[in-house]
């Protein structure tokens, strides 16, 4: 079950993002650092199309400057 949890600081503004995927199912959660955030939960049609969507989101992150 692979999971990432990413934090951008930059002035004013401090967050995370941090995604789970349990087979076909993905789970995001982003929102201000200190708050339960917000839920967005998502069910694919293929593991492969899953696992395809987990990495294309962490790689998006990162290059925003999360970290």
């Amino acid at each position: 079950m692979p999971k990432k949890h990413l934090e951008y600081s930059n002035g004013s503004s401090n967050k995370f993002w941090q995604i789970e995927r349990s087979g076909k199912t993905q789970t995001v959660t982003y929102g201000r650092a200190g708050t339960d955030g917000r839920t967005i939960t998502r069910e694919f049609d293929t593991l492969e199309s899953a696992k395809a969507s987990f990495d294309r989101l962490v790689e998006q992150k990162l290059s925003k400057g999360y970290v």
